[in-house]
């Protein structure tokens, strides 16, 4: 799976990341975490997600690592969106 990911990702993630400011580079690399996201934050951004894309993310794919990073996240999106 690319890191390379869309511009509704990113849009998505941005509304949900409160301490990444406007101007910096989201990172594939980047901590959710250290971004603001906490355990409330997830469910938010894991519904935004889902109606941004029309799918439902298996609960199996919400794993810690899913979450850990945005390329983490990418992979578990683009996973489920190519089976869609």
């Amino acid at each position: 799976m690319s890191t390379q990911w869309d511009d509704r990702f990113e849009q998505v993630l941005r509304r949900n990341l409160p301490d990444l400011p406007a101007e910096d580079a989201l990172l594939p690399e980047a901590d959710l975490m250290d971004l603001g996201l906490d355990s409330m934050g997830m469910i938010s951004l894991l519904m935004d997600l889902e109606t941004e894309y029309g799918v439902r993310i298996p609960e199996s794919e919400l794993t810690f690592e899913a979450f850990a990073s945005v390329a983490g996240l990418w992979a578990v999106v683009g996973s489920v969106t190519s089976a869609a």
